[in-house]
């Protein structure tokens, strides 16, 4: 076996040589500035919280965004949920607790398509929560840092958005939850 991979490995290196690579000249190309320009501006949608790896849809919201050059502002982020999973039913009502501001970073790629993907940078989501009369500390990370998408349609004037939780903390503490949210905005 050990054999016939040294003979085959130069004939597969000369191979390679010939297969386009996964880059392509559309990532060096700049997004038009109507574009750039026209996804500026104020947004409504609904945002979702999924419980995994159930999952199940367990809130949808109404939630209003504002996109500037180069961040995203979602006003309602659905947390409530995440809330209950960690300190137990009710607990984000009695606390007055249905969403979170979520803000992140983007940046728009050329795809030469009906739609322009954007790499995006959310930021934590800290809260705190009190239960049986102490203060919970909840700290919310988010997976992205540029390396998930979300997609921006210039013609429908819309974003799709799915940001997933990467590590969520209680009190300092993992607790091994990952909740996804599923987001779609529309300009106003």
């Amino acid at each position: 076996m050990r054999k016939l991979f040294l003979l085959l490995l130069p004939t597969l290196l000369m191979l390679t040589a010939f297969f386009p690579t996964a880059c392509s000249d559309d990532n060096d190309e700049s997004v038009p500035e109507e574009v750039k320009s026209s996804i500026q501006g104020n947004y409504n949608g609904t945002c979702g919280a999924v419980c995994m790896p159930n999952y199940r849809d367990t809130l949808r919201i109404n939630s209003n965004a504002t996109v500037d050059a180069t961040s995203i502002t979602i006003e309602s982020l659905p947390v409530a949920s995440l809330i209950d999973s960690i300190l137990g039913k009710g607990t984000a009502e009695a606390n007055g607790i249905k969403s979170a501001t979520l803000r992140m970073g983007y940046a728009l790629y050329n795809a030469k398509q009906a739609y322009y993907p954007m790499s995006y940078d959310p930021s934590p989501i800290m809260l705190n929560v009190e239960k049986e009369g102490t203060t919970h500390e909840i700290d919310i990370r988010f997976a992205g840092k540029g390396s998930d998408f979300i997609w921006y349609y210039p013609k429908r004037l819309r974003i799709d958005i799915t940001v997933a939780t990467s590590r969520v903390f209680l009190d300092g503490e993992d607790t091994k939850l990952t909740f996804r949210f599923p987001i779609v905005l529309n300009r106003k």
